[in-house]
């Protein structure tokens, strides 16, 4: 195990990609090509124990910065990042997480850099369905051969916005007796 301690990020990368047990082959087709990223940014020949948890703070922030789509520059002609989501940044924070605690179990590192490091909050938007009397009001408005297919919308998920879309137009005033949607911005925690 000792050997491990010298090896290089992009072998410890390369090695969780072979061996780690979880994650199915798609899964390491994404995680590969993301890892590319970081690895370019960490250096090829950077030893594992040389990551620490600033470092992979300052990847996260230039990935904030300037990961994410890539967008032509106006001014410059050359593709520039626009800067990633939190559901990116969470997305990348989890994959080194995971490669870093594979790492202590094959000896490469004996900490874990990511462990301290916030998750980024994600918004999350609920949907609240219909109450039975708000699907019976609806139902009330529609003509017989619509309330089949109103229902069934309903019973699926349709988002308030999408099903009272065209409701609004003719009847503003059974419109306004729903609830609009709700939104609400949740932080996964420190190991989110």
């Amino acid at each position: 195990m000792r050997a491990n301690r010298d090896a290089t990020f992009a072998h410890l990368v390369e090695r969780t990609l072979t061996e780690y047990p979880k994650w199915t082959d798609t899964t390491k087709i994404r995680i590969e090509a993301q890892m590319k990223i970081v690895v370019g940014f960490f250096g090829e020949d950077r030893p594992v124990q040389q990551i620490t948890t600033p470092v992979v703070q300052e990847f996260l922030g230039w990935l904030r910065a300037h990961g994410g789509r890539r967008h032509k520059d106006r001014k410059t002609g050359q593709l520039a990042g626009a800067g990633c989501s939190n559901q990116t940044y969470n997305r990348y924070k989890s994959y080194l997480s995971t490669i870093f605690k594979f790492g202590i179990r094959c000896g490469y590192n004996t900490i874990n850099p990511v462990e301290l490091i916030e998750a980024a909050p994600v918004v999350i938007e609920t949907y609240e369905g219909f109450h039975e009397d708000q699907l019976g009001l609806l139902l009330t408005h529609c003509p017989p051969h619509t309330r089949l297919i109103a229902t069934m919308l309903a019973d699926t998920g349709m988002r308030h916005r999408e099903e009272l879309g065209s409701i609004s137009t003719r009847l503003p005033s059974l419109a306004s007796s729903f609830p609009a949607r709700h939104r609400k911005t949740e932080s996964r925690g420190r190991y989110g």
